[in-house]
């Protein structure tokens, strides 16, 4: 179902964890004796709208670059490149087990969340995040149905990219603005239109990547994947 080196030693005690709450009521984030004190998240800077801007006002209204930039402007709203942290909610390990339930063919991608939620709580604050997974199923199991469903449970952005009519790298990573049609890829623009920092994006067939092999589709997620 996926591909990941388990983390045997965490989930003994993630199993100990759900063993618990079944003894004694559900079991809340921050009654853990080894939570580390509640932590504001800060908003991070992500883009820099007053050398956008500066960009705009250079390049006129005819150029690409500057369209670009005034459309990418247009969805940071009042946001000044500012972009919001989804935070891992108190009742994470609840919602996993009901969204187990829905999904009992996706165990051990629930388990793999777990360990990734407890790891966050546990060790270095509350704004969710996780490695890349690579989920591996038939066509209608419903991946993309609890990739959504996971992104409710951590309240941030969703958004789904498809490999399968994907035919350069540039439409994921984004072109040199050098070039005559230059702009940002899905990734700058999820986060652009999201106004969130850590959404989940869901690349979708990656095995169907198809196109001309000096703009490989594949060649992006080098960099993007990179811990």
């Amino acid at each position: 179902m996926y591909a990941h080196k388990k983390n045997q030693k965490l989930r003994k005690y993630l199993r100990e964890k759900a063993k618990y709450s079944h003894d004694s009521g559900d079991f809340k984030i921050e009654e853990s004796p080894w939570r580390q004190p509640a932590k504001l998240i800060d908003d991070l800077q992500i883009f820099n709208v007053n050398a956008m801007q500066a960009i705009v006002e250079q390049h006129g209204n005819r150029s690409n670059l500057s369209k670009n930039h005034s459309r990418y402007l247009d969805y940071l709203e009042d946001t000044k490149g500012y972009l919001s942290l989804a935070g891992v909610p108190d009742d994470a390990f609840t919602q996993l087990d009901e969204l187990a339930v829905d999904f009992p063919n996706f165990h051990e991608v629930i388990d793999f969340y777990r360990e990734q939620i407890a790891l966050t709580v546990y060790c270095d604050g509350h704004a969710f995040k996780a490695q890349p997974l690579l989920i591996i199923g038939s066509a209608g199991i419903g991946k993309t149905a609890f990739c959504h469903r996971l992104a409710k449970i951590i309240n941030t952005y969703f958004s789904l990219i498809s490999f399968s009519s994907m035919t350069a790298g540039f439409v994921l990573g984004g072109m040199s603005s050098s070039w005559a049609d230059g702009k940002p890829g899905k990734v700058v623009e999820a986060l652009a239109v999201s106004h969130k920092a850590n959404p989940i994006l869901l690349l979708d067939e990656i095995d169907k990547a198809g196109g001309d092999i000096r703009h490989d589709p594949l060649g992006s997620l080098y960099q993007l994947l990179e811990p």
